[in-house]
């Protein structure tokens, strides 16, 4: 995920600063198009959807001045940390 520094200059060169409520809608719009494309079971275009989502995330996450790429590693951490029953 080494793209995040070019995915955020590109966000912000094309669409300025929007506001997040803004990305959260976005991100709500491609999850469900996520949802959709596995109920239809077009397994290839729901993978297309996750890249989107992946990329609202990655600029959600510079508009919260972290890098996606550390997000990701601090929750996987915290996700293998975790014993399940």
């Amino acid at each position: 995920m080494k793209q995040s520094p070019r995915i955020t200059a590109h966000h912000a060169e094309e669409f300025g600063r929007v506001s997040l409520e803004t990305l959260m809608l976005k991100l709500t719009e491609e999850v469900g198009e996520v949802a959709a494309d596995i109920y239809r079971d077009n397994r290839w275009k729901a993978l297309d959807e996750i890249g989107d989502c992946l990329i609202v995330l990655t600029v959600l996450a510079y508009y919260l001045d972290a890098e996606i790429e550390t997000v990701f590693k601090d929750a996987a951490d915290r996700f293998c940390a975790r014993e399940f029953q």
